[in-house]
């Protein structure tokens, strides 16, 4: 499936929260990867993702 819309984000090991910079219908459709593997650890409020503990240092996060 293509994305369409999608941002990067570098973990730092503290923050937890991300912006998503593009609209979407329902939070089913926001999909996250932690270093390429696919996480349901998070939830989605307005325009922004909350993973569960923030990502550690250097992983690089996907939002879709």
């Amino acid at each position: 499936m293509a994305y369409l819309a999608r941002v990067t984000y570098t973990g730092n090991g503290s923050t937890s929260g991300y912006a998503l910079p593009f609209s979407y219908i329902a939070t089913s459709h926001i999909y996250a990867y932690l270093d390429g593997v696919a996480t349901t650890a998070f939830t989605v409020s307005g325009s922004t993702l909350t993973f569960t503990s923030p990502p550690a240092n250097s992983v690089v996060i996907t939002i879709k």
